[in-house]
């Protein structure tokens, strides 16, 4: 019996990737109208090295893969309209870069007054370091709920949340042996148990009750302390994916399938059928097993 293929991904802002062991498959909507997938061979280095994938090590090593990955994918000329010219092409990818970091800035310039906000009031009526570390850290954890939340208005935040919605949409359809066209996908839901929300949701808790404890003894320690955390995070992740544990590791799946209601949004018809495809694709190259890139065209079925 061969054994089931693993498949996860992430959205873009113009499509879906999908990630199996061995390959990747990115698909975005032409102008035409049709779908466009690329596959291509993935090198994980966890895979080549085998310290890499031991327990509290491969979360971390994982995390690294995939923030490359989606940074490479964001920035590469898939996700720019094919038919501007390359100077337009490249000037819109330098607007992508210093659009990100103005947002990010100013992201974490509101943080940095709501946490001073906070530290003010506690200190208002307590001086007890652990208050005002415990209110500081909470209302980070606040201030990016409501980002996420009021992003979602945006149009454009909003079509990459239902692109990720349909990514979830087609794995389910992976997992349960269905047939990946977008007609089924849409029967499941766009929460999904694997998803790198409930890893950040569940970290996100033990920082608010662990730092105030940690941040006391000087700020060097917080760094290894989160990092700690994020590892033992991600092994209860995979217990909780795990048919056998899952009933036992359940509970800490719920703040994180909570918050996929901001983060994972229902998408149409034409973006599942566009996670649906590069599902499709990546099974495809694995059970070949051909390491190689190809470009297809597959009609749209609108």
């Amino acid at each position: 019996m061969k054994p089931k293929i693993s498949v996860g991904g992430h959205a873009l802002p113009n499509g879906v990737r999908m990630l199996s062991d061995h390959y990747a498959a990115t698909a975005v909507r032409l102008p035409d109208g049709s779908i466009n997938v690329e596959v291509e061979p993935t090198v994980r280095r966890a895979k080549a090295l085998p310290v890499l994938s031991w327990p509290f090590v491969r979360g971390p090593v994982l995390l690294i893969e995939m923030a490359v990955l989606i940074c490479k994918s964001a920035l590469s000329k898939k996700e720019i309209d094919s038919s501007l010219d390359e100077a337009t092409q490249a000037r819109m990818r330098r607007f992508a870069i210093y659009r990100a970091i103005t947002l990010i800035a100013c992201f974490y310039s509101v943080v940095g007054s709501v946490c001073w906000l906070a530290d003010w009031v506690v200190s208002q009526f307590t001086d007890n370091q652990y208050f005002k570390f415990e209110a500081e850290f909470s209302a980070q954890v606040i201030v990016q709920v409501i980002a996420i939340w009021l992003g979602a208005l945006h149009p454009g935040i909003k079509r990459l949340l239902q692109y990720h919605g349909a990514e979830h949409q087609a794995v389910h359809a992976v997992d349960q042996g269905r047939p990946i066209v977008a007609e089924e996908a849409c029967r499941f839901p766009t929460a999904h148990r694997r998803c790198g929300t409930n890893l950040v949701a569940l970290f996100l808790i033990g920082m608010v009750l662990v730092l105030p404890f940690v941040a006391p003894f000087g700020a060097a320690l917080i760094p290894l302390v989160e990092l700690l955390w994020f590892s033992v995070c991600f092994e209860l992740l995979l217990l909780a994916a795990d048919k056998r544990w899952g009933r036992w590791a359940s509970p800490v799946l719920v703040p994180g399938m909570w918050l996929q209601r901001i983060t994972a949004l229902r998408p149409d018809m034409q973006q599942l059928e566009l996670a649906c495809a590069a599902a499709r694709a990546v099974i495809e190259a694995e059970q070949v097993d051909e390491h190689r890139l190809e470009t297809v065209n597959i009609p749209s079925r609108s």
